[in-house]
C-alpha cells in the first residue's frame, strides 16, 4: 500500500484498492489479448504452420519430457522469425564446409529453417526423447544431408560438428558436460560456433575456461541469447622433470 492510499479514509482507501485491482486486472487482460492476436490467431502461426508442413509436418505446440528429473527440459520448437534473428544478430556465417547440429532438436524446426535458406551442409539433431527422434528422423528423411541421433546429446557429439545450437536444452550439470565434450573432441576447434538462445546455465560453458561469449539480442520476450567461440587449449606443461 502506497503512503498516499495510506492517509485515505477506510471507505476511500478500499474504494480506491477496488480500482487499482480492476486496473491491474484489465491491463493483463489486455496483454493477454496482445499476445493473442501477435502470436496465436496472427500471421505469425499461420506461417510457421505452413512452412511446417512444407517439410514434413507441424512442428508446434509443447510436451513434457519424460527425462525431466535427470534436467531435461520440456520439447518445445523455436519461432522461425526468432531463429533468423538470433543467427542474423550474432553475424554468424555458415561456410559450405560446417557441420551444422541442433542439440535438443526435438521435431526439428531449427533444421527446417536451416534447410529453407538453402543450406545443404551435412546437419545433424541430437534428441534426447526417442519418439520425438524417431518423429524427427522420418520427417525429414527425403534430406539425405539430415541426420538424427537418439540418445544423449553429450554422448552423441559429432566430432566434426562446428555450428551448433542450443535452445536451453538441459540443467547446468549437462550444459558443462557438454561444454567440455565439444571441446575435448573437436576436429577444428578454430571453427566451432555455439548459438545459444535462453542461456541460464551460461556459467557452465565459461566455468570450464574453454569458451569465450558474447550476448546477442535475440528479439524474444526475456529470451537473451550469446555467442559462444572455443578458445585455444592452454598448452601442456612440460616443466615437471620426466619420472623413469
Amino acid at each position: 500500500m502506497t503512503r498516499a492510499m495510506a492517509a485515505l479514509p477506510p471507505r476511500l482507501r478500499s474504494a480506491a484498492g477496488s480500482l487499482r485491482r480492476r486496473l491491474l486486472l484489465r491491463t493483463r487482460a489486455q496483454r493477454w489479448a496482445r499476445r493473442a492476436r501477435e502470436e496465436w490467431l496472427g500471421a505469425r502461426p499461420l506461417y510457421e504452420a505452413a512452412l511446417d508442413l512444407r517439410y514434413g509436418g507441424w512442428c508446434g505446440g509443447r510436451m513434457e519430457n519424460p527425462f525431466a528429473a535427470q534436467g531435461a527440459v520440456q520439447v518445445q520448437s523455436t519461432h522461425y522469425d526468432t531463429l533468423a534473428r538470433v543467427f542474423r544478430a550474432a553475424g554468424l556465417r555458415v561456410d559450405p564446409g560446417d557441420v551444422l547440429v541442433d542439440v535438443g532438436c526435438g521435431k526439428g524446426r531449427v533444421i527446417n529453417a536451416w534447410l529453407h535458406r538453402g543450406w545443404r551442409n551435412p546437419m545433424v539433431g541430437l534428441e534426447l526423447v526417442e519418439p520425438v527422434a524417431t518423429w524427427t528422423a522420418r520427417r525429414l528423411r527425403r534430406w539425405p544431408n539430415v541426420r538424427v541421433a537418439a540418445g544423449d546429446a553429450v554422448d552423441n557429439v559429432p566430432p566434426d560438428g562446428t555450428v551448433f545450437y542450443l535452445y536451453n536444452p538441459f540443467g547446468e550439470e549437462r550444459t558443462a558436460a557438454f561444454a567440455k565434450r565439444v571441446a575435448a573432441i573437436a576436429r577444428r576447434p578454430e571453427r566451432v560456433r555455439v548459438i545459444y538462445l535462453n542461456p541460464r546455465h551460461l556459467r557452465a560453458f565459461l566455468a570450464t575456461g574453454r569458451w569465450a561469449a558474447r550476448l546477442v539480442d535475440s528479439g524474444a520476450r526475456g529470451e537473451p541469447a550469446a555467442l559462444l567461440t572455443l578458445l585455444p587449449a592452454p598448452p601442456r606443461d612440460t616443466s615437471a622433470p620426466a619420472t623413469v
